[in-house]
């Protein structure tokens, strides 16, 4: 006659985690090792996942600067593109005739310009 087969081997047979015993039968459970190894592999992954965020807001820090910096001198460049387009003539003995030299100008102009 057969025996029956009892729940830790029909556990076994079924690729379950390990079998614990204890006084009242057997129990499903995973053992220390297969903890720490867990834990070990979990680890791992979320250091090499912290590093590559840490890589990537790095590298946005540095693009959002660059691009701070090239904003900037656009809008410049821009400002000066309206003030140029807004120049207006004056009357030829007013005070508001338009005069440029390498450093500056003075002028006229329909848009506002920047103090200072």
């Amino acid at each position: 006659m057969r025996q029956p087969i009892n729940n830790c081997a029909r556990h076994t047979l079924q690729g379950l985690p390990a079998i614990r015993r204890n006084g009242r039968g057997c129990q499903p459970g995973f053992t220390l090792v297969e903890m720490l190894v867990v834990l070990l592999i979990v680890g791992m992954v979320s250091g090499l996942l912290f590093d590559g965020a840490a890589q990537l807001m790095g590298m946005q820090a540095r693009l959002d600067g660059q691009l701070i910096r090239l904003r900037g001198e656009a809008l410049r460049a821009d400002w000066l593109r309206q003030v140029v387009q807004g120049l207006q003539p004056d009357y030829a003995d007013g005070k508001q005739i338009f005069k440029g030299s390498p450093r500056g100008f003075s002028g006229l102009s329909t848009n506002a310009a920047l103090p200072g």
